[in-house]
């Protein structure tokens, strides 16, 4: 008998541990920038870029509240082109005619588009708004659900 109740909390802590961990995706349908410029140019919409970086534990509280609120998740699919950009990416892009790239300097290498798209102020999580003429709004700072609805 207590073999058998060994074993069932046994199995029954991997599942809570395992359970911790697991990571729904999120309801945004994110693209990558290069897809964006191309969608946009068949079915016009503003587009949304979600600047995080690996290491911002606040980037990743607003991918799983904000971003993982289906009523915005489902306003930001309707109504935008939503991109996730890495700040610290070591991919090349090109962006609005213009290649930009990592140049890996300093102890967090900040890649050049994201110094572009912030203007200089690098504050994570950040969100960048095009609107259809091109403007572009930045919005600074971790922002919950009801910050955005």
């Amino acid at each position: 008998m207590s073999r058998f109740i060994t074993i069932f909390l046994f199995i029954l802590l991997n599942y809570g541990l395992s359970a911790q961990y697991t990571v729904s995706p999120s309801p945004v349908k994110w693209y990558d920038i290069d897809q964006v410029f191309e969608l946009n140019k068949k079915e016009p919409r503003p587009i949304l870029i979600d600047v995080y970086s690996n290491w911002c534990s606040w980037c990743d509280f607003m991918m799983k509240t904000t971003f993982a609120n289906k009523g915005i998740a489902n306003y930001i699919n309707k109504n935008f082109y939503p991109v996730r950009f890495n700040a610290e990416s070591l991919d090349t892009i090109e962006f609005q005619g213009k290649k930009y790239f990592n140049r890996k300097i300093g102890r967090k290498p900040t890649h050049d588009l994201a110094s572009i798209l912030l203007e200089g102020k690098l504050s994570y999580p950040s969100v960048v708004y095009f609107d259809l003429s091109g403007k572009k709004t930045v919005v600074s700072g971790y922002k919950e659900p009801k910050d955005i609805e």
